[in-house]
């Protein structure tokens, strides 16, 4: 009798100890400061200086929500951010943090202590987007409001998420920098930011690629041949291309929209000896015409076909030949592809990937259709 007694009591009891002890880890919101940004910089009187930009919570739905910046230093990463708690006088909750911002400095260093302390903290996220600052500092780039009541770093967010259309950046977090970094085979990139004046303001401008070797930065892309490394990557998502069907040196006359993009890389073996097969197929439309030529005809349509074919061919060689004799960095991934497909290849010559890379014979491959030619490519005839 007394064993059901206890066990009736304990059925009722047990939801109520849920119930009643609540989330174990509260904690009330004016005890924390929000971090929604980072910045990274060297110190001045320690190894690093972090910026965090800290939003300060708006009351009343008209009260729009703004932030501030705290900056610290410390020896370490964790050092600096501990500090800045002696300077804001509240701890630090990152779940919230959007971007991260490196100074061209301490990416030349080497990231991969910075990255390490945002994987291994329990607070923090690596889902977080990275980006590398040309400009002197990473923290002036948070400093540069073009609003008063702006938050940069959602702003940064909103050009990040954004400019995956138009393909002049690529769009990494701190997971696949890290992941990049670590494995074999593929040289790490990230997306650059810099300012840049527009309506007479000094506005972030997110353009052009970092290259990594190892885990430093080695050197910058511009957003030209960024677009072309999209390529090579099978990231392209959207964006332009402009060229001249009538002239090699002339300004563009007609502008492409690209709806679709699909990249393979293919090691082709012959012993000991490889090669790469890269095969893109690319799906256009076009968006503006600057001529009076017709490109209604099936043979102008294939013409063009073979023109933009040949502008994304050469653009690609050219970035190669580039990685080759400037970096020696395989940001493409090539080697990786070798490790996936060709396993007891890539253990022979895997530890000389680099030298292998650098006389790396690619055949590129580039097929692409226009779709909706008909009635779109048709000028605008002017009357008289």
């Amino acid at each position: 009798m007394k064993l059901i007694k206890i066990f009736f009591l304990t059925c009722i009891l047990l939801p109520f100890s849920f119930i009643l002890v609540g989330c174990w880890n509260y904690r009330e919101l004016e005890d924390m400061n929000i971090v929604v940004g980072a910045a990274i910089d060297k110190g001045i009187y320690k190894e690093y200086m972090i910026t965090l930009e800290i939003l300060e919570p708006s009351i009343g739905e008209e009260t729009p929500t703004t932030s501030r910046l705290i900056s610290s230093e410390g020896d370490s990463i964790f050092d600096a951010v501990r500090n800045a708690i002696s300077i804001s006088g509240q701890k630090l909750y990152w779940s919230h943090n959007k971007v991260l911002i490196l100074s061209k400095e301490i990416a030349q260093k080497g990231v991969i202590g910075i990255l390490d302390w945002f994987h291994r903290d329990a607070e923090t996220r690596s889902d977080v987007y990275i980006l590398i600052s040309k400009e002197n500092s990473a923290k002036e780039i948070l400093e540069k409001k073009e609003k008063e009541d702006q938050v940069t770093s959602f702003n940064l967010l909103d050009i990040l998420v954004n400019q995956k259309n138009l393909a002049k950046a690529p769009d990494v977090q701190i997971w696949k920098l890290t992941d990049d970094i670590i494995n074999d085979g593929i040289m790490a990139i990230a997306p650059t930011i810099e300012l840049t004046i527009s309506d007479d303001n000094l506005c972030p401008k997110v353009a052009g690629t970092a290259i990594f070797k190892n885990d430093k930065l080695v050197g910058f892309l511009d957003e030209n041949e960024t677009h072309y490394l999209l390529f090579l990557r099978d990231k392209i998502k959207g964006g332009i291309l402009d060229l001249n069907p009538e002239g090699k040196n002339e300004p563009p006359t007609i502008t492409l929209e690209i709806f679709d993009s699909k990249t393979k890389i293919q090691p082709v073996t012959k012993g000991n000896e490889i090669e790469m097969n890269v095969n893109i197929n690319t799906i256009v439309s076009i968006a503006a015409i600057k001529s009076t030529k017709n490109f209604v005809t099936n043979e102008e349509v294939i013409k063009l076909e073979k023109d933009v074919s040949n502008l994304i061919k050469a653009n690609c060689k050219k970035l190669i030949e580039k990685m080759q004799s400037e970096y020696g960095a395989d940001i493409f991934g090539f080697g990786a592809a070798t490790h996936r497909r060709e396993p007891a290849l890539w253990k022979k010559i895997g530890e000389n990937w680099e030298n292998v890379f650098e006389n790396l014979k690619v055949h590129i491959t580039v097929k692409v259709k226009i779709k909706n030619s008909a009635m779109t490519a048709k000028p605008i005839e002017v009357g008289d």
